[in-house]
Order: C-alpha cells, then structure tokens, then sequence
C-alpha cells in the first residue's frame, strides 16, 4: 500500500511540474499574452496598388497564392504534420506541430510533438524581439536541449522569414525586407529584424510558385551545443490550397554539411488562419 502510495504521489508530482515547466504550458501562455497584444483593426485588405512596391516575382507570386483581395496581415497561424529526426542515423518519426507568428512584436511560437518509438519528445521555439528559445523535453517533463542567446536569434530569424515566404507571403507587404532581382527566377532577399540582417535566395519555377528557400544564415547547433555556419534550404515539393490560399503545402528542411545532405523534417500544412482570434 505504501508502495501505491508513494508512486501515486510521484505520479502527481511530475503531472504538476509538466504542468507548470512544461513546453506546452510555454507555448499556451505565451500565446495567450502574444493575442492579448496585438492589434484589432484587420479591415484593411491587400490591393494591387499595395503590391506594386514589390519586385515582378513577387507581385506574381502573391497573385498566385491569392494574396490581393485578402487582409493585410497582423498575425497567421499554423497546423502541420509530417515527420522529423534528429540525427541523419536515426529513423524519421511522425510529428505534428502548431505555429502562431506575430509581425508588429515579432514574436514566432512553434509547438511541434514527436512521437519517437512510443515515447512523446515535445518542443518549443519562442522567436522574439529580446531572445529566442528552443526547448525540447522528453515526456515535456525531462530537458534534452535547450538553447537560446544572440545566435539562436539570429538563427530564428532565418525561420522567421521563410515562414513568411512559404506560409504566408501577403505578410512581406509588412516587414522590413530588401529585395535584388538575380534572373528570371530568382529573388535575393535582405531583412532585418531584431537587429539581425539575414538574407536568403527565392526559387521560383515557370508558374512563379516558390519552390525553394535557401540562406547561409540560419545557423545549426548540434547535440553538444556547438554552432556552425552551414547552408539550409526548404525545397518545396507540393502545391495547393490551404484554406483561402494556394500555397507550398508539402516541403522539408536541409542542412547542407560539406560531406552530405541532412533532411531533417518533413512538413505538410494542414490550415492557415490569418488574423485568429484565438
């Protein structure tokens, strides 16, 4: 009976610090204060006068996705799964994730949870205007990497604008970007945010769909903690309608190391919500 007693005890002690230190109490409280704070007035919608400050890819490309028409946007969020690994010897494993992104604070909340051989490995990456924090836990109640500081702000930023070119390109109409013409087909983009200026390449194919995203920016950090400087890119393989919107809706993410290719995750965007409520 002692015994029962003891593990029943336990059992409420790690249920009430998962509840109180979890990811997921994280990512639903800062979410919660991100909605409490950001603007109210989403009446006014994107029009083709609006678009004209754009470079001839982009302003095709919002065209495309059925951007012109729509409301300018404050805020989106996200629903996607797919499937991740954190090492190139490890197996993929299925994972779902949500995402909400605020434009005026800046502020990008990704919640993502994998279940990796029966046992749930759940994460947070909370991008904003002071840090940015990667937090991933086992069962959300042991910490297996923790990361934040300069770097992986400036890393997150790199995120943080490829969001907004494959997730939600109506909101490039409200960020601080700089944008090169390279060829036909491809766009050179500069933003800053944050005070990080991260750039990337924008591939367009022959309908002026995006296909690829890729920057020498987003910096990786490994296992032990240690950061380098290796090229990423999201090679877009899927295109169609999520909601109101034609997007990529089907791509993954890649280290490129000097050795090898490192396809890390794969995502599928289940729905877009541009200016939630909740």
């Amino acid at each position: 009976m002692k015994i029962l007693i003891g593990i029943l005890v336990l059992l409420i002690a790690l249920l009430t610090i998962r509840w109180v230190f979890g990811t997921a109490r994280h990512y639903k409280n800062a979410v919660a204060t991100a909605l409490d704070d950001q603007p109210h007035d989403f009446s006014a919608l994107i029009t083709e006068e609006d678009i004209q400050v754009l470079p001839p890819l982009l302003q095709n490309y919002l065209r495309i996705t059925g951007s012109v028409g729509k409301p300018h946007v404050r805020s989106f969020k996200l629903t996607m799964s797919g499937q991740m690994r954190m090492d190139q010897s490890k197996p993929f494993a299925p994972v779902t994730a949500e995402q909400y992104t605020f434009i005026e604070s800046g502020v990008r909340l990704f919640s993502i949870t994998m279940n990796y051989n029966g046992i749930p490995i759940s994460g947070i990456h909370h991008y904003n205007a002071n840090d940015a924090l990667m937090h991933i836990k086992l069962l959300d109640l042991v910490t297996v990497v923790k990361e934040s500081g300069r770097a992986m702000q400036k890393a997150e930023t790199v995120t943080y604008f490829n969001d907004l070119c494959v997730m939600c390109p109506s909101a490039l109409l409200e960020e601080k970007i700089t944008w090169e013409s390279l060829n036909e087909r491809q766009l050179k983009g500069t933003l800053l945010k944050h005070g990080h200026e991260v750039s990337a390449i924008l591939d367009f194919d022959d309908e002026g769909r995006l296909i690829n995203f890729s920057s020498d920016d987003r910096l990786a950090f490994n296992l032990e903690g240690n950061v380098e400087n290796i090229p990423w890119s999201t090679p877009m393989s899927k295109h169609g309608m999520v909601g109101d919107y034609y997007l990529a809706n089907q791509g993954e993410a890649i280290w490129h190391y000097p050795d090898s290719d490192f396809a890390y995750i794969q995502l599928n965007i289940e729905s877009i919500a541009v200016n939630p409520s909740k």
